[in-house]
């Protein structure tokens, strides 16, 4: 009882520099339509690949400048991380395993140098700008809607990853990528705090949800909207 009352007061610290509603996303540009904000102006495919550089960063909090964001045009992936305020021991290291239900995508816990694990989920690109099939609909495992994406429920995948079976949902929208860990503590404040593009757009955010009792399904939610006039890109150079 120890440990989680004091990892739950780290988790405080790590989201005090967010706002205190956890279902408000950071205004965007285009958040009256529900899509995702981003770079304005055409995206030639024909000669944009190479100059293509899409990433995002963590806008505040303990966490803030880490790379949550990063794309791999050689392997066409993009790669989320979601530091989170655990005890390490709970989430143990991993090496890189397969996620379930989706072809060619990987998760793994990784560690920061301050001991820190990382959550890290890599899809391929056409995951996100083809879409995926055979997956269920859902929304967070409390029945609230996805916090920030476009549609209030997207096809998902779960599965249980380090020595705790901590369990993890993928969320896979068009242009959008949702994480939700369920943790093993409450993280009893309900806040966000925004991610950055490198065109210093506001593309997603990391979210507390409160455990809602007596169901102990809380945990932290990270979203990102990829600008979607990138899609045709990404498919161009699949």
């Amino acid at each position: 009882m120890k440990k989680y009352i004091l990892i739950t007061g780290i988790s405080f610290l790590m989201f005090s520099c967010g706002s205190s509603s956890p279902y408000s996303a950071p205004a965007t540009s285009n958040a009256a339509s529900g899509a995702p904000a981003g770079p304005t102006g055409p995206t030639s495919p024909n000669n944009g690949w190479n100059n293509f550089n899409f990433s995002a960063n963590i806008s505040g909090g303990s966490s803030a400048s880490f790379q949550a964001v990063s794309i791999d045009k050689v392997n066409k992936t993009i790669t989320v991380s979601l530091p989170l305020p655990f005890d390490a021991t709970l989430a143990g290291i991993i090496m890189s395993a397969p996620l379930p239900n989706v072809s060619g995508a990987t998760i793994a816990f990784g560690q920061l140098t301050d001991g820190t694990p990382v959550l890290t989920v890599t899809l391929p690109l056409g995951s996100i700008a083809k879409g995926v099939t055979g997956l269920p609909t859902t929304t967070l495992p409390d029945g609230s809607p996805l916090p920030g994406m476009p549609a209030n429920s997207e096809p998902s995948t779960q599965v249980q990853v380090g020595k705790g079976k901590i369990p993890v949902y993928v969320y896979i929208g068009h242009m959008s990528i949702g994480l939700f860990v369920n943790t093993p503590f409450n993280p009893t404040i309900a806040t966000h705090f925004g991610l950055t593009d490198n065109n210093a757009n506001s593309v997603g955010a990391i979210y507390s949800i409160p455990y809602i009792a007596p169901a102990k399904t809380g945990g932290f939610f990270l979203n990102v909207n990829v600008p979607s006039q990138y899609t045709q890109l990404i498919l161009n150079n699949l």
